[in-house]
């Protein structure tokens, strides 16, 4: 369950020359960038300064070695993320002038699609009177979602079964499914084997979030209560 926590990625990101540390460095932001960047947008920040600042706050982590003394016991690997850029943004406020970064420093880059679409993605927020937190925590808990139906459409894919995925995933996605029998007639099975398919499948999308989630977790005992809030998410 704990094969690969965000934790340990922390602890191989507190030496970024080394591959490995960049690698976890560049899962770490992408992990986390969206529903950073979707907090600052609810607090008041342009799409460009929010940008900015997500960026600027990843390579601070870097440039000061903020990783290298960090230590399990944390608990919420969000809840980690969210008070270090809180953190950083009350910092940044109080300076006159961004300081320079010199040479040798990692840095994360928005590319320009995925600029566009981030804030395609926030604009299509409700307008609600969510605050800045809750935007965060359904965006983190959107982002987790995500990332477990993509763990999932992978061993499926590397199964050979990419096929099977793609036509079966509608059950998992909340999406309107079509029938058994339907969808028995486009793969060339049984109702039978669909109906088998479909529950293995909702099966292993459970397991896999639940892993998922364990991976942003650093004491096993927090995983029930971290989906409850996943969820409540949500609930709006």
């Amino acid at each position: 369950m704990f094969r690969s926590t965000p934790w340990s990625l922390v602890l191989q990101a507190a030496d970024p020359a080394s591959t490995a540390g960049k690698q976890a460095l560049g899962e770490l932001f992408e992990l986390s960038w969206f529903p950073l960047y979707a907090f600052l947008r609810r607090s008041g920040h342009s799409a460009e300064a929010a940008e900015e600042s997500v960026q600027g706050f990843f390579a601070k982590l870097v440039e000061k070695k903020m990783l290298a003394g960090l230590s399990q016991g944390r608990g919420r690997f969000r809840n980690f993320m969210l008070v270090c850029l809180k953190r950083h943004v009350a910092h940044e406020r109080e300076k006159a002038n961004a300081q320079k970064r010199g040479g040798g420093v990692t840095h994360f880059r928005i590319s320009a699609a995925d600029r566009e679409d981030a804030d395609r993605r926030y604009q299509m927020e409700p307008a609600t009177n969510l605050t800045p937190e809750k935007i965060y925590q359904r965006r983190w808990a959107v982002a987790t979602l995500d990332r477990a139906l993509g763990v999932l459409a992978e061993s499926w894919r590397e199964a050979g079964k990419q096929e099977q995925f793609d036509v079966l995933k509608v059950y998992l996605t909340g999406g309107t499914a079509p029938s058994h029998a339907e969808v028995a007639k486009q793969i060339g099975m049984s109702v039978g084997a669909v109906k088998t398919a479909v529950h293995r499948l909702r099966s292993q999308f459970r397991e896999t979030l639940c892993s998922v989630v364990a991976d942003t977790l650093d004491r096993q005992e927090l995983l029930e209560d971290e989906l409850r809030q996943l969820f409540l998410a949500f609930q709006v």
